[in-house]
Formats: structure tokens, C-alpha cells, sequence
């Protein structure tokens, strides 16, 4: 009887795992309303599909059916799950007004990180918008988990033609710093988009 050794039982390189969660402009009503009414779900889902086609994966345009619901436990959110008829993925809709990961509520979150571009230290947030400082620090921090235009621009030829972005990492005292660059060639000015440390 042979043993195979773990050498000679190499896996398969990993695949890149493809975003399941779709992001989606919904009030707080209406996003319950579409938990309640599938019909009325499917037909805004549609809708905004005609609008904004790069939010959604193609595949989306053959069709899909509504698969079960995700029950969020730290926020107490249930979200719908849909499944492609071309492909059979499964994707989570997420409601805007809530933070990826389900960290938190947009518009509670976007208050306290609005602070942290002024050096408002982590440990000062809290005591405005509870939580903890590591709580805030890893909001923050996710905020570079996303490629900005890889989750929403999912064809390059949308790209708007006006527009020119760029990244530079730079010293600054000794210390290592991101600036982020937009360019309007409406303008024909460069102008600082935002500056982290």
C-alpha cells in the first residue's frame, strides 16, 4: 500500500473569490417592504438593473430567483439572497444603509470616521459614538479593504473619460503617507482627493 505524501498531493491554486454581496440604494421602509413583497422586490431590483447595470453581475440579465434570507445577528438584519438562473451564484442583497461586514448603520459610522479626518483620535470617538476605539479603528481600517472602482465599475468601457485617478505613497517626516489624486480635464487642474497616514 502506498502513502501518498503531502507533496505529492498539491491542491488546486485558489481561485480569486468573486464578491457575493450586492450593494443597493434602499430607504429603511422600502428595504422592508421588499422583505415583505417579493413582487415589489423583484420589480425594484429590476429597475435598478435598467439604471445601473455595473452594480450587478452580468449574468443578471438572464434572470434570477429569489433564494431564501441571511439573518444578521449583530444587526438584527435579514437580507434576501438571489440566485442567477444562467450560472446558479447566489448573491446576499445588502441594503446601502447598512456597512459592509454589517459593522454598523451608514449614517452612524459616516459621522464618526467624518471625525477621523480631522485627527480625532480613536480613543476620543467612543465617547460621542459609543462602541470601543478598536470597534472605530477597524471601520476605519476597512475602509481600504474595497477597490473603489473595481466594486462599482464593473466594465471599463463606463469609465468616464473626463476623469483620471491616481495613488502616491510618499515620506512625510519620516513617516510613511497615501495621497489619493483625482484629475478633472474639464479643469485641467490636479486637485488632492484625500490624505491619509
Amino acid at each position: 500500500m502506498e502513502s501518498s505524501s503531502p507533496l505529492e498531493n498539491k491542491s488546486k491554486p485558489r481561485r480569486r473569490r468573486k464578491p457575493k454581496s450586492i450593494c443597493l440604494p434602499f430607504a429603511a421602509e422600502a428595504y422592508q417592504r421588499g422583505l415583505d413583497d417579493h413582487v415589489y422586490c423583484r420589480q425594484y431590483i429590476m429597475e435598478l438593473y435598467e439604471r445601473f447595470p455595473e452594480l450587478f453581475p452580468a449574468a443578471l440579465s438572464e434572470g434570477f430567483t429569489f433564494h431564501g434570507f441571511l439573518s444578521s445577528k449583530k444587526q438584527d438584519l435579514i437580507q434576501r439572497r438571489i440566485q442567477l438562473k444562467a450560472n446558479d451564484e447566489q448573491y446576499q442583497i445588502r441594503p446601502s444603509f447598512m456597512m459592509p461586514y454589517m459593522i454598523g448603520p451608514t449614517a452612524e459610522v459616516e459621522k464618526a470616521l467624518y471625525y477621523r479626518r480631522w485627527g480625532v483620535p480613536f480613543a476620543a470617538l467612543p465617547h460621542a459614538f459609543g462602541h470601543t476605539p478598536m470597534y472605530w479603528y477597524r471601520a476605519y481600517v476597512a475602509l481600504g479593504r474595497f477597490s473603489l472602482v473595481g466594486t462599482t465599475i464593473k466594465d471599463p468601457d463606463r469609465l468616464p473619460t473626463h476623469l483620471l485617478a491616481d495613488e502616491k505613497h510618499t515620506q512625510y517626516f519620516t513617516r510613511a503617507k497615501f495621497e489619493g489624486w483625482t484629475s478633472a480635464l474639464a479643469h485641467d487642474m490636479i486637485y488632492p482627493q484625500f490624505i491619509t497616514p
